[in-house]
């Protein structure tokens, strides 16, 4: 027997169908495979080898046949609630940078880290966490997750001097 994956990352609520092969072709003993989960508190498995992410935590799958077994981890993350961010808006003067604080909520769930990116790059630039600005002009930071479920966008304005102190 052999399986293709060997650790596995999945949702709470998703499942993931197991992928896996035997050999010989003419086995005789295919009613005697036994699909087994060690936590099914954790994660449930079907006797076809298909997932089922239950609640956030760990668990191994077995798979055996007589005195053969192939072991998957698995790997149950919840998924995105939501975007925490430490400002509504961004204003800022030219060439002032500014470090922004955004979390997914919660910290570690499947879709992994969150995806940011600024609508007009001529006017303002987000990179490792901080945002620098260029010209004056509105924009939008983008931010959201790789799968696009969860999004928020913050209003980035570039202001002159003038408008800087009458805000500030």
């Amino acid at each position: 027997m052999s399986v293709e994956d060997t650790e596995i990352f999945i949702g709470e609520g998703d499942s993931f169908k197991i992928s896996w092969d035997y050999v010989p072709r003419d086995a005789d003993n295919l009613n005697e495979i036994e699909w087994v989960s060690d936590n099914k508190n954790v994660v449930t498995v079907s006797n076809n080898g298909r997932i089922y992410g239950i609640k956030q935590g760990n668990a191994t799958i077995r798979l055996c046949c007589d005195r053969i077994s192939k072991t998957i981890k698995v790997h149950v993350f919840p998924h995105i609630k939501d975007i925490k961010v430490d400002v509504d808006e961004i204003v800022l003067l030219p060439q002032m940078n500014v470090s922004i604080n955004i979390e997914s909520v919660p910290s570690s769930c499947i879709e992994g880290r969150l995806l940011c990116a600024i609508m007009d790059a001529r006017i303002a630039n987000f990179a490792n966490g901080c945002i620098t600005a260029f010209a004056f002009g509105e924009t939008t930071l983008v931010i959201q997750d790789k799968t696009e479920r969860m999004r928020k966008e913050i209003p980035v304005r570039v202001v002159t001097q003038k408008e800087w102190d009458k805000i500030h």
